[in-house]
Formats: structure tokens, sequence, C-alpha cells
């Protein structure tokens, strides 16, 4: 690779780490109970759900996992890790063709970090964003996606926390 190649690559790289260092601040401020008032948004029902839905893949194939919300009450920045069996999946990307709109993704030891900064609140119940994966050739039986959400990692456009639980999936391998 060309030298001038390889410095496009590295500042490509160094202006996304960038982007998800100053987003992850921001929720990190936010998880540290800094807010205006420490005020806590709650939906009608008490608490928003976030699910990593349950998924069917075969061994060799990439499988497509969905996580959603229910009950939001509006969200704006959202932090979220999802731990998975590197033995037997393989981070591939996501898709943004949900509630997400400007998420970042990185993916270290069988946890990927999900970091969405929205430009404000994001109502509505659906899917937030895909997770793709790629399961190993030879890989059986079922692998547990397990979802991480700090007691103070979603909070909406007034920096009020949102509650949320988190549900755990599941992909069963054919």
């Amino acid at each position: 690779m060309k030298k001038k190649n390889v410095a496009i690559l590295v500042a490509a790289i160094a202006v996304g780490l960038a982007v998800i260092l100053a987003a992850a601040a921001v929720l990190v401020h936010i998880s540290k109970g800094k807010n205006k008032n420490n005020d806590v948004v709650k939906p009608a029902s008490g608490t928003a759900v976030i699910a990593i839905e349950n998924v069917e893949a075969e061994a060799g194939k990439t499988v497509r996992v969905p996580i959603t919300i229910t009950d939001n009450p509006g969200f704006m920045g959202m932090l979220l890790q999802l731990q998975y069996d590197s033995d037997v999946l393989e981070y591939i990307n996501i898709e943004q063709n949900g509630l997400f709109t400007d998420c970042d993704a990185s993916d270290a030891n069988g946890v990927v970090t999900l970091v969405d900064l929205e430009n404000g609140d994001i109502t509505g119940s659906g899917t937030l964003v895909y997770v793709n994966f790629k399961v190993k050739k030879g890989a059986s039986g079922t692998s547990d996606l397990t979802l991480n959400i700090d007691e103070n990692g979603v909070c909406n456009y007034e920096e009020k926390v949102i509650p949320c639980k988190a549900q755990n999936g599941v992909v069963t391998i054919s």
C-alpha cells in the first residue's frame, strides 16, 4: 500500500475513534449522574425495555440480530454493551436501519459497544439497530447474547435519565 493511502487510512481511523470517544464522554458524564437535576424520565409502564431478539442461524452463515426498544419515552443518547461468545460468533458490523441514525460500534474480546447520540429525542418503539455476526463453522447448539445497560446509560435531550431494563437473547444454531 502506498504511503499516501496508509496516511489517509490512519487519518480516517483516527477521526472515527475521536467521534466514538466524544460520544462516549457525553454518555459517561450522564451515566455518572451529572445531569442538570439528576432527573429521571419514567415511561408510562415505568421502565423502557431494550431487548436482543432471539434468532436462528446456520453454522458458517451470517446472522442479523435486532436490538429493539419498547415503552420508549424518547431518548437522545444511549450506551449499550452486547456480550457474545467469540468462540461461536464473529462480529461483522451494525446496520442502522432502525431508530438509531448516528450509532458507532466497536468490538473487543466478545463485547460490542454501541454508542448512539442523536440530534434530538427519538420516540416510539421498534428496532434500534441490527448487529451482524458470522456463525463460525462447526458451531452448534445455542449462543447467549447478553445486553448490559448502565443504570444511567440512556438519556433524553434534557439530559434526564431514562430507566431501562435489558432483555437478553439467544442465537440458535442449526
